[in-house]
């Protein structure tokens, strides 16, 4: 994904990468050599650089809840309006009718039917899951409007 500041949050560079900058003169005093940190300018530009590295830690980690919020997203929906809806239908009294792409029509009771759910972990998987179930099977679509 390209660097996008976007996710970059303005407030998390406000609230905590700018004021760490300039407190890290004190914590460098403790670890670095006091001949490397003579120059203000050093101690400054060290500083900066920490402060820097933590930002990319920020960006990292809010692309990171995006793209999962994202996927949470997604997954919700798909839930809703197919196995939701197709909940409802199968706990209906009426007959299921089955279109397929030549026209003709299928009717089952609602008991009759099976429902298996797959998740895939991979493209891959999903992808060989697909071939199988259509070498197996014929595409039907349900003719009810819900």
């Amino acid at each position: 994904m390209a660097l996008s500041f976007k996710f970059f949050s303005f407030k998390d560079f406000i609230f905590s990468v700018v004021p760490t900058a300039a407190s890290y003169e004190g914590y460098l005093q403790d670890l670095v050599p006091m001949d490397m940190l003579a120059n203000r300018y050093v101690e400054i530009g060290l500083g900066v650089v920490l402060s820097g590295i933590f930002a990319l830690v920020f960006y990292r980690d809010n692309v990171l809840s995006y793209k999962k919020s994202l996927a949470e997203i997604l997954a919700t929906g798909y839930f809703m309006n197919f196995t939701g809806r197709l909940g409802r239908l199968l706990q209906a009294k009426n007959p299921v009718t089955f279109l397929f792409p030549d026209n003709r029509e299928y009717e089952v009771s609602p008991q009759q039917i099976k429902v298996q759910v797959a998740l895939p972990r991979s493209m891959a998987a999903l992808r060989r899951h697909s071939h199988g179930i259509n070498l197996d099977a014929e595409v039907a679509y349900i003719s009810q409007s819900t």
